[in-house]
C-alpha cells in the first residue's frame, strides 16, 4: 500500500513539474515608454531548464493572456470578457526540449489608455501570473522645425509659426528649410517721387532673393564646386566617410553615395564603426521623446547614455538630415570613449 502511494506521489510531482502549477514564466515589454498611438508588445517566456523532454499542459481554453492596472493598481484592461485577447496553440499542451523556449506575444493598442503610468501582468494558463511590469504612456509631442531646419513630407515636419517651408535649392523631393516670412514693405507712393524700377537686364527676383540669402549665410545651400561648406550643410554618405576618415583615420565600409543621411543613420554607423559592433544592450525606457518609431532606438539610447548626445532637449529628430556640425561633434564623442 505504501509503495502504491508512494508511486502516486510521484506521479503528482511530476505532473506539478510538468505545468499544473509550480512552474514560472518571464515577462518582457519591448519599451517602457509608449504615445498613445503605439502598440505595447509583451512577450512571455518559459525555458525548459531540464535535461529532459517536459510537456507543458494547458488548464483553459485561453493559453495565453495579460490584464493592465493603472498606477493605484486598478484594473484597466481588460473590463469585459469581449476585451480579452488570447493566444493559443493548436493543442492544449507543448513539448519542449531542453533549453527550449515556449513564447506568447501579445500586443495591446496605447490609444485605448488614456496618459499615465501602468502595469502589465502576463497569464499563462497552468502558472501563477507573472511579475508586474511598469510603462508609461505619452501623447506623441507635436513636432515643428525652427528656422533653418529641415521640413517637409520627406521628415514629416511642419515649421514653426512665422516660418515657412521653403523648398528652394533642395536636392531631395518634399525637403526644405524654413525660412521667415519676409512682408514686402508699404511703399507710399506720392506725386513728387515714383518708385524706381530696376534697369533693363536686372533680374528683380534674383536680387530680392539675394539679399534674403545673404541673411541666413548658415542656410543649408545648393552645394558647387569651390564653395565652402557650412556646419549646417546636410551631409552625403560619401562626405560622411570623408569626415570620419579624415578625424579618425578609420575606413567605413560604404558604398559611395550622394544620398543624405539622417540623424538615426550617423549615430548607427558611428556607433557600430568607432564604438562596438555589439549590438547595445537594452535600456530601459527612451531618452528621447521622438524616438519610439526609429529605427535604430537603441544605438539612440546608447549614445545618449554614453554622452555622446547631449539630452538638454528632449526630442533628437531622428529623421531629420544630419549636418556636418553634428557629425564632427559626435565623431569627437565617441573618440573621446575609453572603451
Amino acid at each position: 500500500m505504501q509503495k502504491h502511494l508512494f508511486t502516486a506521489a510521484c506521479i503528482l510531482i511530476a505532473l506539478c513539474l510538468m505545468g499544473f502549477g509550480g512552474n514560472e514564466f518571464f515577462s518582457t515589454i519591448q519599451k517602457s515608454f509608449y504615445y498613445r498611438d503605439e502598440t505595447v508588445n509583451i512577450a512571455l517566456k518559459y525555458k525548459n531548464t531540464d535535461a529532459q523532454m517536459r510537456i507543458v499542459s494547458f488548464t483553459s481554453s485561453c493559453h495565453s493572456s495579460f490584464r493592465v492596472f493603472d498606477s493605484q493598481m486598478k484594473q484597466v484592461y481588460p473590463l469585459v470578457i469581449s476585451e480579452v485577447k488570447c493566444v493559443n496553440f493548436q493543442k492544449d499542451y507543448v513539448a519542449l526540449a531542453p533549453n527550449q523556449n515556449l513564447v506568447f506575444r501579445l500586443s495591446l493598442d496605447a490609444d485605448k489608455l488614456p496618459n499615465g503610468s501602468y502595469f502589465v501582468q502576463g497569464l499563462v494558463s497552468g502558472f501563477r501570473p507573472g511579475k508586474l511590469m511598469k510603462f508609461d504612456v505619452l501623447n506623441r509631442p507635436q513636432i515643428r522645425s525652427t528656422l533653418n531646419q529641415n521640413c517637409g513630407k520627406a521628415v514629416n515636419k511642419q515649421c514653426e509659426l512665422g516660418l515657412k517651408c521653403s523648398f528652394e535649392n533642395s536636392k531631395v523631393i518634399h525637403l526644405g528649410v524654413c525660412k521667415a516670412v519676409f512682408e514686402q514693405p508699404v511703399t507710399h507712393i506720392s506725386s513728387a517721387k515714383k518708385p524706381t524700377t530696376p534697369g533693363p537686364g536686372v533680374n528683380s527676383r534674383a536680387v530680392d532673393r539675394l539679399g534674403r540669402d545673404q541673411i541666413f549665410e548658415n542656410r543649408q545651400i545648393l552645394k558647387l564646386e569651390n564653395v565652402d561648406y557650412f556646419a549646417n550643410d546636410a551631409v552625403t554618405v560619401s562626405e560622411f566617410k570623408k569626415l570620419v576618415f579624415e578625424k579618425s583615420l578609420k575606413k567605413i565600409d560604404l558604398v559611395e553615395s550622394n544620398n543624405l543621411l539622417t540623424k538615426q543613420q550617423s549615430i548607427y554607423l558611428l556607433y557600430y564603426f568607432l564604438y562596438s559592433e555589439r549590438y547595445p544592450r537594452s535600456l530601459n525606457g527612451l531618452f528621447f521623446l521622438d524616438t519610439v518609431g526609429a529605427k535604430y532606438t537603441d544605438y539612440i539610447d546608447a549614445a545618449a547614455s554614453l554622452g555622446v548626445l547631449s539630452m538638454s532637449d528632449k526630442y533628437f529628430y531622428p529623421f531629420d538630415l544630419v549636418t556636418r556640425g553634428e557629425v564632427l561633434r559626435m565623431i569627437d564623442k565617441f573618440l573621446a570613449i575609453k572603451i
